[in-house]
């Protein structure tokens, strides 16, 4: 069984997490759609669900906008006390260019390449 190389792991670690990285910005959300219509069978739950709702989206649309391009959002939460059920609507629709995800592969493949040859150069030295 072959020694635990961690700077062999660290380095592949890194190597990943920079690929996701400019994965990340090479994606585009074209369209985020949400339509939630909060509802249940008693009042004071369904005013309860609608306002964790209404903070859940407050909390999480800032960190969507920080980490991807969003072109065009429309969300709406409502409430409806008439019926018993919520409902939620989603759409997304994501576009990347094939070209850019193309040559983020080829990059990171050249890099996991080198990184693999360096180690076991010094795999042999050793």
């Amino acid at each position: 069984m072959e020694k635990l190389d961690i700077p062999y792991i660290m380095d592949l670690i890194h190597l990943g997490l920079s690929a996701m990285e400019q994965f990340r910005r090479a994606l585009r959300i074209d369209r985020f759609l949400l339509d939630c219509v909060i509802a249940t069978e008693d009042a004071a739950k369904t005013a309860m669900a609608y306002g964790a709702a209404a903070a859940g989206v407050g909390m999480f649309l800032p960190l969507l906008e920080e980490s991807l391009r969003v072109r065009e959002k429309d969300i709406q939460i409502t409430c409806d006390f008439e019926k018993t059920e919520s409902q939620i609507f989603l759409e997304i629709q994501v576009s990347a260019l094939v070209f850019q995800l193309l040559i983020i592969g080829i990059k990171v493949l050249r890099e996991f390449l080198r990184l693999r040859k360096q180690h076991d150069q010094e795999a042999v030295s050793v």
